[in-house]
């Protein structure tokens, strides 16, 4: 079926030989958070005889994270080709090639849990915004917080005009 110029297709079986690889995201999509959403092995091992797939997240943490999480799941790294998260990304990135002028010290604000984005590559975490050099934000659910507290220490990164790095800006 068309409409003007554009195919609308009856499912992703109709047009997935058209393509080279597949980019799947993660939750919603693979898992709700706690388990597998039904189907969604099948059509990734459908989709793996087509072409490669690269599953996506925009999780903050680590890619082995996600990885373990899937474990959990029953979702092995056998059935996908690669698995890329934002905040591995966002590690890679400050690894390689801070901003210019950038030090080393962030200041992290959020769940303590999330705070391992960055060791092992020579950044100091420090507790005072005076001290930091960039504000590493490691919380997806910062925006349904009360931020009161937050408001002295990111307003005196806003005044010292801190880079804020944030792996998962979802909202």
């Amino acid at each position: 079926m068309t409409t003007g110029s554009v195919k609308i297709a009856g499912g992703l079986s109709e047009v997935a030989r058209d393509y080279d690889g597949f980019f799947v995201d993660l939750w919603g999509t693979l898992h709700d958070g706690f388990e597998l959403l039904p189907g969604g092995r099948d059509c990734l091992e459908r989709l793996r005889g087509i072409a490669p797939v690269c599953l996506l997240s925009n999780s903050h943490r680590h890619r082995f994270v996600e990885v373990d999480r899937l474990l959990t799941m029953g979702l092995t790294p056998d059935d996908y080709d690669a698995l890329v998260t934002a905040g591995e990304v966002c590690r890679n990135r400050l690894a390689g090639d801070l901003p210019e002028g950038c030090g080393t010290n962030f200041l992290f604000i959020g769940m303590e849990e999330n705070a391992a984005l960055l060791d092992g590559l020579g950044f100091g975490r420090v507790e005072q915004a005076s001290q930091a050099d960039f504000v590493l934000i490691g919380d997806p659910e910062l925006d349904r917080q009360d931020l009161t507290a937050y408001r002295e220490v990111l307003g005196e990164a806003v005044q010292r005009n801190l880079p804020l790095v944030c792996p998962n800006p979802d909202r």
